[in-house]
């Protein structure tokens, strides 16, 4: 075993991140210092198991770490490798140390990412008719079933990524008599830390209304303001305050696809919006807007299939 420390010399397995929370919360936006912090969780107990060091890594390690991620139960998607290694180098800069992402790590990334290109597909998109069929079959008599249905809808009216949901916290939440808003700390296009608000509309239909589901989950939750929005619930339907969603939003992705199919994905709420609200008349920009995008390049990227019906020049034809 390396002689030098580990960020993780002395301290209790609870306080493991601590460190690095603490090295970091100076440079990183909230959300993602959670993030970057069970990142770099991640990489300790992966250094111990190793016999490695985590602070400071040698590139040697970092490329056995990639090597692992790539290969590991859980596929990770290129970006999310990629902001596991920058957490490690952020650490390490903080620090006053050499990072040990080097030009040979990057190489490695790259290549990763133009083999993955070529593999990957965008998400499949959830639209109204078969979101408003997967609502409607949750049972909302119980504690999972008011969480999942306000996950499913909240996520897909705001067009919210998972990371996002993951990180609502009841204080983020405030109620009208038009609906609700939400304000989103540390988003990924969030560069000012100034937070961005999302507002979401009261629905005509009762069962299938984000704000209804919202209530209806937070009064049976009873969580208070510092509390996470969505939580564990163990079994016998017992709510876990304490336990909340992970960071990257694994368990949102667990309940789109457990009511969705497995073909669907967490990302499938974010184009399914962006396809449904263009198909019924919404313009590209206040699309952009709800979903939090810097340009229209994603969005043209989501439409470009609605696109090709949405004034074909075939119709005009005449036959």
């Amino acid at each position: 075993m390396p002689n030098t420390p580990s960020l993780l010399d002395n301290k209790h397995p609870h306080d493991r991140g601590g460190a690095a929370e603490s090295l970091l919360s100076n440079f990183v936006a909230p959300n993602s210092l959670r993030a970057y912090c069970v990142d770099f969780e991640q990489f300790e107990t992966w250094c111990i198991s190793v016999e490695q060091t985590a602070l400071p890594a040698t590139t040697s390690t970092i490329i056995s770490y990639v090597e692992y991620l790539i290969e590991a139960p859980d596929i990770y998607k290129v970006d999310t490798i990629k902001r596991k290694i920058y957490a490690i180098s952020s650490v390490h800069k903080v620090a006053d140390l050499p990072t040990p992402v080097t030009a040979k790590v990057r190489k490695m990334l790259g290549a990763l990412q133009r083999k993955r290109s070529g593999e990957q597909q965008q998400a499949i998109p959830a639209l109204s008719d078969y979101m408003a069929q997967a609502i409607r079959l949750i049972d909302p008599d119980t504690n999972k079933g008011k969480r999942d249905q306000a996950v499913l809808l909240l996520g897909f009216v705001g067009c919210f990524r998972r990371s996002e949901l993951a990180a609502i916290k009841i204080a983020d939440i405030d109620f009208s008599h038009k609906g609700a808003t939400i304000t989103i700390w540390g988003s990924k296009t969030d560069h000012t830390g100034g937070g961005m608000v999302k507002a979401i509309p009261y629905s005509s239909h009762p069962e299938l209304c984000p704000v209804r589901a919202l209530q209806s989950w937070i009064a049976a939750a009873q969580l208070t303001e510092q509390h996470h929005l969505f939580v564990s619930i163990a079994k016998g339907d017992h709510i876990k305050p304490d336990s909340p969603c992970d960071a990257e939003g694994k368990m949102i992705n667990r309940i789109i696809k457990t009511y969705l199919g497995n073909n669907y994905s967490g990302h499938s709420l974010r184009v399914g919006f962006a396809v449904q609200a263009y198909e019924n008349g919404a313009s590209g920009l206040h699309i952009q807007q709800q979903g939090g995008w810097r340009t229209d390049t994603m969005v043209k990227r989501y439409v470009r299939k609605s696109d090709i019906w949405r004034e074909n020049a075939a119709f005009k034809l005449g036959l």
